[in-house]
């Protein structure tokens, strides 16, 4: 990032944006929570090295849509048009999202609401170990009743 930033920056400035972008560069802590707080909506367009979209899963607790690509699990995680929109990545369609959210400050607003909720319901990590501890109860049911088995396997025969 650092070695074309001076670049991005250049460019920024000679389309008049340079008092409206901002390179922040690694920010942790109250200053990544301020940032994401600044945002309108979130930009995500690849799932990221660990593929659990965290920085989009962020961005959803704090309220802001996540203008998603579809890829990985971002349209798992994004409920298009409900607290987001996911998109397939093309300039034209990025473009048109954004313009969709900046458009309607009401329909973002609402976006960011439900993103918040769906954070709240889907990734608090009490709901997600009462999740697992569900399925874990209905497999063992399962395999209780004659209908399966839990024990680990290996992939030969």
């Amino acid at each position: 990032f650092a070695w074309c930033q001076a670049e991005w920056r250049k460019v920024a400035q000679e389309l008049g944006l340079g008092g409206t972008v901002i390179f922040p560069g690694y920010l942790t802590g109250d200053e990544y929570v301020g940032a994401l707080r600044a945002l309108d909506a979130k930009i995500f367009l690849m799932p990221g090295t660990d593929g659990s979209c965290r920085a989009a899963r962020e961005a959803m607790a704090l309220g802001r849509p996540v203008i998603a690509a579809r890829r990985g699990m971002l349209p798992e995680l994004v409920t298009h048009g409900t607290d987001g929109l996911v998109i397939d990545d093309t300039p034209e369609n990025l473009a048109e999202a954004i313009l969709a959210l900046a458009a309607d400050g009401g329909r973002c607003r609402a976006m960011g609401d439900a993103a918040r909720q769906t954070a709240l319901r889907r990734f608090d990590p009490a709901q997600q170990a009462a999740l697992l501890a569900q399925r874990e109860n209905a497999a063992e049911r399962q395999a209780a009743d004659g209908g399966g088995s839990l024990e680990c396997r290996s992939g030969s025969a």
